[in-house]
């Protein structure tokens, strides 16, 4: 089996979240006017919780919109160094 599709085996075992469904009813539109790629990364669950709780804290729908508006400039990081 390759690597790849160990990753789709996996991410069929997950579920799905209903909100993802949401969004692909057809007709419906992209909220940023174009669809979004798939993003895979590896973190800790301490850093998965604390997105969520940052994501809540944004009023974001959830992390992959939190990640989304920082990457868009809506909600911006500091330098750290420049404190």
């Amino acid at each position: 089996m390759s690597a790849k599709d160990k990753i789709k085996q996996h991410r069929d075992r997950r579920g799905t979240n209903p909100n993802s469904l949401a969004a692909l009813h057809p007709g419906s539109e992209p909220k940023y006017g174009e669809r979004k790629t798939t993003l895979t990364a590896s973190i800790t669950p301490t850093c998965k919780s604390n997105l969520k709780t940052l994501a809540q804290h944004w009023e974001c729908e959830g992390v992959s919109d939190l990640i989304e508006k920082i990457g868009r400039g809506a909600i911006a990081l500091t330098d750290p160094s420049e404190n």
